[in-house]
C-alpha cells in the first residue's frame, strides 16, 4: 500500500514538473506580428514639404519628375520644353515656379537636348 501511495506521489510530481515546462516554454513564445500598410503617394525624399516646390534644375527628367510627384504635382500638371545646350541630354536645366513656391496648376521644367 506504501508503494503504491509513493509510486502515485511520484507520478503526480512528475506530471506537475512536465506541465510546468510545457506552459512556460509556451509563455515564452511570441506571435509573429503583421502590419499591412497602403501607401497612396511615396513618401517625400527631398526634404521639401508636400505643397511647396522643391528644385529640381540639374535632376535628369525621370528624376525630376518623381521628386515633384513626391512634393504633390500630379503628371498632368507639368509641362515641358525642350532647350538645345551642351549639356547630356534629359536634363532639367529651368523650372518655373522656382524652389520653395506654393505648388501652382501648372510647373513648366525646361529639358536639355
Amino acid at each position: 500500500m506504501l508503494a503504491l501511495l509513493l509510486f502515485l506521489a511520484g507520478c503526480t510530481a512528475a506530471g506537475s514538473t512536465i506541465g510546468w515546462w510545457v506552459r512556460d516554454s509556451r509563455s515564452q513564445t511570441t506571435a509573429p506580428i503583421t502590419i499591412h500598410a497602403v501607401v497612396e503617394r511615396p513618401a517625400v525624399l527631398t526634404g521639401s514639404p508636400i505643397g511647396e516646390m522643391p528644385s529640381v534644375v540639374g535632376l535628369r527628367l525621370e528624376q525630376a519628375q518623381q521628386t515633384l510627384f513626391n512634393a504633390g504635382v500630379s503628371p498632368g500638371m507639368i509641362v515641358l520644353n525642350e532647350q538645345p545646350t551642351d549639356q547630356e541630354n534629359a536634363l532639367v536645366v529651368a523650372q518655373q515656379p522656382s524652389a520653395g513656391a506654393a505648388i501652382p496648376n501648372r510647373v513648366t521644367l525646361t529639358v536639355s537636348v
